[in-house]
């Protein structure tokens, strides 16, 4: 019997965990307090529990039916005592298994703490908030007779041109820096590391302005290395924005 449940088993396993990964973004959208590594641990756990509870019926089945059949009391008397042994082990064993869950869920809640944390502290080093000043410098020099929309324009053009100031290498290379920064934290959003939410709370919704204020750089980048991969995180991550 065990020979025979044992490959469904595994099968269905691997179709629930394929089914799960196809529609993760899916999911994602309709309920996104689930934490998908904990499903992921709940799913593998409930297909170890099914594994062991057909053991015990094939263990139950090939030692004791054969006897059972035969009427004897006293085998019928050592077989329940079997069966509350095997079944007190198997709550012990879910017992152990939902403390290890819960003590999971706590870990992966301090894991990603951390990674905000270090994000955020990332968002505020010295590097970055050079290039930020960089920014607003540039930014601040247009003055204030023209509207924003051309001012932005501006800025774009004035960074690009950065790319060819030799007395404006050190700016240049933290503005490049931001933007790889940029990238970085997109790639993360874009795997489902970190939400949007995440995002915006730990550098205020910025991160579409930027793109576009980069996007000429971006652009002549991908055109002198003829490679269209360049910041392509970022860019997947601000048009598929809402």
């Amino acid at each position: 019997m065990i020979t025979i449940m044992l490959p469904i088993i595994i099968f269905l396993c691997l179709m629930v965990l394929f089914y799960y990964q196809k529609q993760r973004n899916f999911i994602l959208k309709r309920f996104k307090n689930i934490n998908f590594p904990e499903l992921t641990l709940g799913i593998l756990i409930l297909a170890i529990c099914t594994f062991i509870f057909f053991i015990f019926i094939d263990h139950y089945y090939q030692s004791f039916a054969p006897l059972l059949e035969q009427g004897e009391k006293s085998i019928k008397e050592a077989t329940i005592i079997q069966v509350l042994n095997y079944a007190l082990l198997i709550l012990l064993t879910l017992f152990l298994v939902l403390i290890a869950w819960v003590q999971l869920a706590g870990l992966n809640k301090i894991a990603k703490a951390d990674f905000l944390l270090r994000i955020d502290d990332r968002y505020g080093s010295t590097d970055i908030i050079n290039a930020r000043k960089i920014i607003h410098r540039i930014y601040i020099s247009f003055g204030g007779d023209i509207d924003k929309v051309e001012r932005d324009l501006l800025l774009s053009e004035a960074i690009l041109n950065l790319y060819w100031d030799r007395d404006s290498v050190n700016d240049f290379i933290e503005l490049l820096n931001f933007l790889d920064f940029l990238e970085t934290i997109s790639y993360f959003a874009n795997q489902d590391h970190i939400s949007k939410d995440e995002i915006n709370e730990l550098i205020g919704g910025s991160i579409g302005y930027f793109y576009h204020m980069y996007r000429p750089l971006i652009q002549f980048i991908r055109r002198e290395y003829q490679d269209q991969s360049y910041y392509c995180q970022l860019e997947a991550y601000v048009t598929k924005s809402p």
